[in-house]
């Protein structure tokens, strides 16, 4: 699992190559001296060693302070397919550490003209970027991507592919999905001290909103061919694991592909769920409760509840796939939906029920459903 990214500023957030090369011509044209691509290409270092390597060779007098003044004209633009990557990263909960040797007035700038006000940690002028930016994030070395131009320039789309890959992980594909509850076994029955944990937590809980209800949802056991095998577990339990007490659940959840005349529909959630309060995505979705164990009725239940659509306008519902999210610990049962008819509207879990549209990218999604967006309607 990807959980903090390092990413290096000149040449890879900004296409800053040339603008660079051009400004470190000039400034030496000042002096009447003469630069070559070769020089500037070894000068990718911290400021102070550039400067300081500037006045040696080229007997430049305070080159430090002249060469920093001078930057202050120039203000790259963005690399292809950074603002997406960021999004993703943003919505995804990864930490993010700008890492690079350039001068902290002079990143701080570029950052601000891009509105880029997206990163955890700041390393400034620090040419040893892995090993600072891993220092601050404490994290493991296989838990962190490190994105700089040093061997090739950096593909945003393809690094964003890259940690949607392995966040969300399919387990099983195919239309045709059974599901088998089982009692729970022994060795998933709480410790006091774990029961203490979820009570804590349930607590706080129901203070923020007390609108929430402890139901039975299911627990994920195993998939046998085309079955999903589960158990039912209180809600609160799967609520204080989502909220960091170290639980043994994965609960199932189930999430809707819903299409009109391959329009994708979208719906902005509530400010009362206790989840992504004013969050977009995809609908339906909801978690698989004791009321039924087939999944397919839970999805015509939360299409009512979400959008009141009723059974009557589903054209079809296979489906599509089991994924499972690192990310919140999750197993999705993904569902394919067509509609027969454009009719829905917002109820008391939904702001907004809409079709998704290409300006709608960086709204702030749900991580799934953003995930599934790009997985399977790759084009939007």
């Amino acid at each position: 699992m990807i959980r903090g990214v390092i990413i290096d500023l000149d040449g890879t957030i900004i296409d800053s190559e040339e603008a660079l090369y051009q400004y470190y011509i000039n400034f030496l044209k000042q002096f009447g001296k003469e630069g070559s691509r070769e020089e500037f290409k070894s000068l990718h270092r911290p400021l102070k060693e550039v400067a300081a390597y500037l006045e040696a060779k080229y007997q430049i007098p305070s080159s430090y302070e002249s060469y920093i003044k001078g930057l202050e004209n120039i203000t790259p633009n963005l690399m292809p397919g950074v603002l997406s990557f960021l999004h993703m990263a943003k919505l995804n909960r990864l930490k993010l550490v700008l890492a690079t040797s350039a001068h902290k007035d002079y990143a701080d700038r570029i950052l601000q003209a891009h509105n880029l006000d997206v990163f955890d940690f700041k390393l400034y002028e620090t040419s040893n970027k892995w090993e600072e930016g891993l220092k601050v994030l404490n994290l493991a070395r296989d838990e962190v991507l490190y994105l700089d131009d040093q061997h090739e320039t950096v593909n945003w789309d393809k690094w964003k592919q890259h940690v949607l890959d392995i966040n969300y992980q399919t387990l099983f594909k195919g239309e045709k999905l059974a599901v088998e509850i089982v009692p729970l076994p022994d060795n998933l029955r709480l410790s006091d001290d774990e029961k203490n944990q979820v009570e804590t937590v349930w607590k706080n809980a129901i203070q923020e909103n007390p609108t929430l209800f402890n139901g039975n949802i299911l627990h994920f056991l195993e998939i046998k061919n085309n079955t999903l095998v589960g158990c039912f577990i209180e809600y609160k339990n799967f609520l204080a694991s989502f909220r960091g007490v170290k639980l043994k659940y994965r609960c199932v959840c189930l999430s809707g592909i819903t299409t009109f005349e391959n329009k994708l529909l979208i719906a902005e959630r509530s400010p009362q769920v206790s989840q992504y309060p004013h969050y977009w995505e995809l609908i339906p979705a909801g978690g698989f409760d004791d009321s039924s164990d087939n999944w397919e009725d839970h999805i015509y239940k939360e299409l009512e509840e979400e959008a009141h659509i009723p059974r009557e306008n589903v054209a079809f519902l296979k489906c599509h796939s089991i994924i499972f999210d690192h990310l919140d610990n999750i197993i999705e049962i993904v569902a394919k939906v067509e509609l027969s008819k454009p009719d829905f509207s917002p109820s008391d879990e939904t702001t907004n029920v809409k079709f998704y549209d290409s300006k709608d990218e960086f709204l702030p999604f749900v991580p799934f459903s953003h995930y599934l967006i790009k997985e399977v309607h790759p084009g939007r």
